[in-house]
């Protein structure tokens, strides 16, 4: 079904999630580890996708309670970095790997 969608999609968005799906909330690439990037960028070279591809640090997964807002903005960097650190070794910055799919 996903593969059918695929050629309507015109951006994507590079987040993960935690929880189970009752309590579901949004992380930074690798920090919920539900989703698998290598395969996702995988389907998404089969299809020769060309869109932008959105990497999201989101807020309310970076905001803590007495946090000040420098403490904040180096979560935010370091969560960043973490999740550029993954999918660098999950070959996002590399050329397209060759088609897989049918």
């Amino acid at each position: 079904a996903l593969q059918r969608l695929l050629p309507r999609v015109a951006s994507v968005q590079l987040t993960d999630h935690t929880g189970d799906a009752s309590d579901r909330r949004l992380a930074p690439p690798g920090a919920g580890g539900e989703v698998d990037f290598s395969r996702m960028r995988e389907v998404l070279a089969a299809i020769r996708f060309d869109g932008p591809c959105i990497l999201r640090v989101p807020r309310e997964f970076v905001r803590k309670k007495n946090l000040s807002a420098a403490d904040e903005h180096q979560r935010a960097l370091a969560e960043l970095d973490q999740a550029v650190r993954l999918l660098r070794k999950c070959g996002w910055f590399d050329e397209p790997p060759p088609s897989r799919l049918p």
